[in-house]
């Protein structure tokens, strides 16, 4: 495909002294794609990137955006095209840049040359799906993964390592989590109030979009990102030692047949837990229980053929 005008929307600290020279790179490769000089944004925050591509957006000022950081960002992108009426939205594609680059890894891109590439010899836009979450009175939207319990702990922990080892911060993370492992009453709904399912020994909660988390963490094996469904995994009555036996499968997505791990699909629940749950959209640290999930089906386009 070949777009009139390309947005690069990146933050300041993306790519770390790289950015420079990865900025460079993104330029002598946007002629395979744009017709025109390429606009370069750089964001400094979530409010930020929302009030730029939205107002932006409404002008017509750009006909794809190439989100040149990780899945924070991309998230970001896709919170701020949901604020603008679908007539105005364009699609959008990950620039493999951030310490988390989940969203780009289920695309199959894995550079920035591969993501120009993918966009070159693809012929048509493919439309994907959001998870759709409403907690503490707000709603925001997820294009990866919203995770809950031992997984926002182990990835508070990351944070806190400044994620400078990227995937391995993680991985540190969860070692780290194990020592304080919490366990929660939760009870899920459908949409008339039926339970679901509950239990009063959860573990870790994930709703998924797509099959990786964390980029290397295969935790939604049989997760498509276009099929109106939200993939499920709870962990649940188990222990220390079968959550980390669990945790070293999960690279290959076989801790799905592991004794505790309830995995199902759905296009909606809503969530109650005691303690309540602190919840982690995309990578991030917002929200608590109770929620609402439901999908969003082909809410938005990806400048991919993914057929």
């Amino acid at each position: 495909m070949i777009f009139n005008r390309v947005l690069i929307i990146y933050t300041p600290k993306v790519g770390n002294k790289k950015i420079k020279k990865k900025l460079t790179q993104i330029n002598k490769l946007m002629k395979e794609i744009s017709t025109k000089t390429p606009i370069f944004y750089e964001t400094q925050s979530v409010d930020d990137t929302h009030s730029f591509i939205s107002e932006s957006l409404l002008k017509k000022n750009f006909d794809v955006i190439l989100s040149a950081g990780g899945d924070g960002l991309v998230s970001s992108v896709c919170n701020a095209l949901m604020q603008v009426p679908k007539e105005f939205r364009v699609p959008f594609l990950p620039l493999p840049m951030g310490s988390g680059n989940t969203f780009a890894a289920d695309l199959n891109i894995k550079s920035i040359k591969n993501a120009v590439s993918a966009v070159q010899n693809s012929v048509a836009s493919s439309k994907i799906d959001l998870l759709k979450v409403t907690a503490n009175g707000k709603t925001f939207y997820c294009a990866n993964v919203l995770g809950a319990g031992f997984i926002t702990d182990a990835a508070n922990l990351a944070e806190k390592s400044g994620k400078k080892l990227g995937a391995f911060s993680y991985i540190l993370g969860v070692l780290k989590a194990l020592k304080n492992m919490r366990c929660y009453k939760v009870r899920l709904f459908d949409r008339e109030g039926k339970v679901i399912f509950q239990t009063s020994k959860a573990v870790l909660i994930s709703f998924n979009n797509n099959p990786k988390t964390g980029a290397a963490f295969k935790m939604a094996p049989d997760a498509l990102i276009n099929d109106g469904l939200a993939d499920v995994i709870i962990l649940h009555d188990i222990s220390r030692r079968e959550l980390f036996s669990g945790f070293l499968k999960i690279f290959n997505g076989e801790h799905i047949f592991c004794r505790g791990c309830e995995y199902f699909q759905t296009d909606y629940v809503r969530v109650e837990a005691e303690p309540e749950l602190a919840l982690m959209p995309d990578g991030e640290l917002f929200g608590t229980s109770p929620f609402e999930l439901e999908i969003v089906k082909d809410e938005l386009e990806v400048a991919l053929d993914l057929d």
